[in-house]
C-alpha cells in the first residue's frame, strides 16, 4: 500500500504543479447532433431520379482540440474533427446513406508567433484570418495549410497568406506542379462598423484534389463550370475579389458581402451556360438578438445569389449549396446554460442558371425549389 501511495503521489503531484505553473493549457471542443429534411434535394421534383422528392437524414459532429501558450509570444494548438477531407466545407457526418462513421481527422495544427502586438505570424493548418461577413467566399470549417502574416496598425488589419492545396496525382500524372492559394486582405474597424476587401488567387485551380473523382472533376455539390473539352479542368480561372461589411448596434447586426471573379471566362460558341462569365456573388444578413448568454436567443435571415464561377465551390459555404444558386436562409438560435445551444435553420433555394443545374452529373431542367430544414443540438466545452 505504501508503494502504491508513493507512486500515486509521484504522478499526481507533478501534474498538479504543472497545471498551477502552466494555466495556459486549454482544452476545447463540441459535440453536435442534427436532424435534417430536404425537399426536392436535386432541385427537381421528378420521381424518376432517386431521392429527388425528399430526403431525411441524421448527422453528427465531434471536435476536440487544445491550445498551449509556450511563451508570451509563442502559442501552439491542434483540433481533431469528424468529416471527410474530400468535402472540407462540412465536418458533419451523415448516418443514413451507408451508415458509415467518418474517421477523426486532423483539422488544425498550428504555431503562432506574435513578437509584438502589431505583428503575428501563423504556421501550419489554421483558420482563414481574412475578414469575411459571411461564408459567401470561404466556409468557416475550411482551414488552409501554409503561412499567414497579420499586421495591425491602429484600427487597420492587414492579412497576407500563402497556402498549399492538395495536389492532383491521378488525373494529371505528367504535371507535378504544386497548387497554391494566395489570400491578401485588409479591414478596418470604425466604431460599430467593420469593412474589408480581400483577394483570393488560385494559381492552378485544376489541381485541387478535393474536386477530382477518378480522374474527373466531381459535379456533386461542387458546382463550378467544367471545361467541355477537358473533364479534368475548370472552365474558368479563379481570382476572386471580395468586399465585406458588418455593422452592429445593440442587439442588431447587419452584414453584406460582394464577390467578383476576375478570372472568369465566357465562350458563346459553347452554347447555353457558357455565353456569360457567371462571375458575380452577393449576399446580406440581418440578425436581431443575443444568443451568447444563457437563455439568450437570436433570429437571422438573408438573401444570397452566387453565380457558377464567382468563387471556388470546394471551399465556400455548403449551407448555401456552393455556387449557381439563389438562397434565402433563416436561423433561430437559443442558448442554454453550460455551453449548450439549439438551432433551427431553413434554406430555400433555386438554381441561378438552369443550364448548369447539375448534381451528381444529372441535369434537371425544371429547377424545382429546394427546401432544407434542420434542428441542431450542440454542447460546447
Amino acid at each position: 500500500m505504501r508503494l502504491a501511495a508513493t507512486l500515486a503521489l509521484a504522478i499526481v503531484l507533478p501534474v498538479q504543479a504543472f497545471a498551477q505553473e502552466r494555466p495556459s493549457l486549454v482544452f476545447f471542443g463540441n459535440v453536435g447532433t442534427r436532424a435534417e429534411y430536404m425537399a426536392n434535394e436535386n432541385f427537381a421534383s421528378t420521381p424518376t431520379v432517386a431521392q429527388d422528392n425528399y430526403r431525411v437524414r441524421f448527422r453528427v459532429r465531434v471536435r476536440f482540440g487544445a491550445r498551449y501558450q509556450l511563451a508570451e509570444s509563442v502559442s501552439t494548438g491542434f483540433r481533431l474533427s469528424t468529416g471527410s477531407s474530400d468535402f472540407p466545407s462540412s465536418a458533419w457526418s451523415s448516418m443514413n446513406d451507408v451508415f458509415r462513421r467518418d474517421l477523426i481527422q486532423l483539422d488544425r495544427a498550428f504555431i503562432r508567433f506574435q513578437p509584438r502586438d502589431q505583428i503575428e505570424l501563423r504556421f501550419g493548418l489554421d483558420d482563414n484570418a481574412a475578414f469575411r461577413a459571411s461564408e459567401l467566399v470561404w466556409d468557416n470549417d475550411v482551414s488552409p495549410a501554409g503561412l499567414t502574416q497579420i499586421f495591425n496598425v491602429g484600427q487597420l488589419r492587414i492579412v497576407t497568406g500563402q497556402y498549399m492545396l492538395r495536389e492532383v496525382r491521378t488525373s494529371r500524372p505528367d504535371n507535378r506542379e504544386a497548387a497554391f492559394l494566395f489570400i491578401n486582405g485588409a479591414s478596418v474597424v470604425h466604431g460599430p462598423l467593420q469593412v474589408g476587401v480581400s483577394h483570393y488567387y488560385y494559381n492552378r485551380p485544376d489541381a485541387i484534389a478535393t474536386a477530382i473523382d477518378d480522374g474527373e472533376l466531381n459535379g456533386e455539390f461542387r458546382t463550378n463550370r467544367f471545361d467541355p473539352a477537358d473533364p479534368a479542368a475548370y472552365f474558368s480561372d479563379f481570382s476572386t475579389l471580395q468586399f465585406a461589411a458588418r455593422a452592429t448596434k445593440d442587439k442588431w447586426r447587419i452584414s453584406a458581402e460582394v464577390a467578383i471573379n476576375l478570372g472568369a471566362e465566357s465562350n458563346s460558341a459553347l452554347g447555353p451556360g457558357f455565353e456569360d462569365k457567371e462571375n458575380l456573388a452577393a449576399g446580406t444578413l440581418i440578425r436581431y438578438g443575443d444568443h451568447s448568454v444563457p437563455w439568450g436567443w437570436s433570429v437571422e435571415a438573408g438573401y444570397f445569389q452566387i453565380q457558377a464561377d464567382a468563387v471556388i465551390a470546394v471551399f465556400n459555404s455548403d449551407d448555401f449549396q456552393q455556387t449557381n444558386v439563389h438562397t434565402v436562409p433563416v436561423w433561430f438560435r437559443f442558448r442554454l446554460p453550460s455551453g449548450a445551444a439549439l438551432v433551427w435553420d431553413t434554406y430555400i433555394q433555386r438554381k441561378v442558371n438552369v443550364n448548369l443545374a447539375s448534381n451528381g452529373g444529372v441535369v434537371h431542367n425544371e429547377n424545382a425549389t429546394k427546401v432544407r430544414t434542420r434542428i441542431t443540438a450542440q454542447v460546447n466545452f
